[in-house]
């Protein structure tokens, strides 16, 4: 079962359907499309698609986990980005994010960060290694990945 985890300043939680506003907020931004791998969501049916394909694609599955969480500021509770942890094999865990841009540069996905790296280290045994992927211009997004430990290993374009 997906965890709920906590940061400072986030809960992170399953996604629910009362969260499509929130999530059709930051994902309709073209400035956040243009660092993820994604487009730009241009109505709610875009964010509901968006929540029935994490529906289906949760897995609790040894060795297949993938959750996505929502992001959620615990002073508003309101959603703000996402989090998704898998493992593309069975040593290797994985992380993506997106965050609403008027969060950028605050240090709320590196908490997160780091709270899914420390969460799956502690309770995947068989978890050996980390990797997570960026576009090339997402600086910030880089950041992230160094203050958790990671190195760039490649450099691929969008």
């Amino acid at each position: 079962m997906q965890p709920t985890l906590h940061t400072p300043r986030l809960t992170l939680e399953p996604f629910q359907q009362s969260d499509l506003e929130d999530i059709f907020a930051y994902a309709k931004d073209p400035a956040v499309a243009e660092m993820v791998t994604w487009p730009a969501h241009e109505s709610l049916q875009d964010s509901q698609a968006f929540l029935d394909w994490i529906r289906q694609s949760t897995s609790d599955t040894k060795g297949n986990l993938f959750y996505v969480w929502a992001m959620r500021l615990k002073e508003s509770n309101k959603v703000i980005g996402s989090m998704s942890f898998s493992m593309p094999d069975p040593e290797t865990g994985q992380f993506d994010y997106a965050l609403s841009r008027t969060h950028w540069n605050t240090g709320l996905t590196t908490e997160t960060a780091k709270c899914v790296f420390d969460w799956a280290f502690s309770t995947i045994p068989e978890l050996k290694k980390f990797q997570a992927m960026c576009i090339e211009q997402n600086h910030g997004s880089r950041r992230v990945m160094e203050k958790v430990g990671l190195s760039l290993k490649e450099v691929r374009e969008k």
